[in-house]
């Protein structure tokens, strides 16, 4: 075996793997922008209604609606901070803040919310699961 093969295939181990970067065209940028509008518009609107629903209807208050607006809640947060920053680099191509006291404050906020919307929805459908499954194998019982 050569030398500088066997060498080049222990460096290969310590570097990592680099993924190819697909860029977008400008019709599939003006696309997935236009689709990302509609579904935030779409997400925006259902959620709301949902919570409105719950807080004016007094019969829809019970624990399995009220999980359910928590995951409204959670997913109007996805809404409101993941999808516009998403737009945004898919628009721009680049993920760079600007300068100043707002950026550095909006660069430590923003991911922390990005993690925690996405983290309150998946645990809200979890606890939805497990109301349900309580529900159906211990029916008479009052949890």
């Amino acid at each position: 075996m050569n030398k500088n093969a066997s060498r080049n295939a222990t460096l290969d181990l310590y570097h990592p793997l680099r993924c190819e970067q697909h860029i977008d065209t400008p019709a599939e940028q003006a696309f997935k922008c236009i689709a990302y509008f509609i579904i935030m518009f779409g997400s925006l609107i259902g959620n709301v209604l949902v919570i409105c629903v719950v807080f004016v209807n007094t019969q829809m208050r019970n624990v399995t609606n009220y999980l359910i607006v928590n995951m409204a809640m959670a997913d109007l947060l996805i809404t409101v901070f993941n999808v516009p920053i998403t737009v945004r680099v898919i628009a721009t191509r680049r993920m760079d803040w600007q300068d100043g006291v707002l950026a550095n404050i909006l660069c430590k906020i923003i991911p922390f919310i990005q993690y925690l919307s996405v983290q309150s929805s998946i645990l809200s459908l979890t606890a939805i699961t497990i109301s349900r499954f309580l529900a159906i194998m211990y029916p008479l019982r009052s949890i």
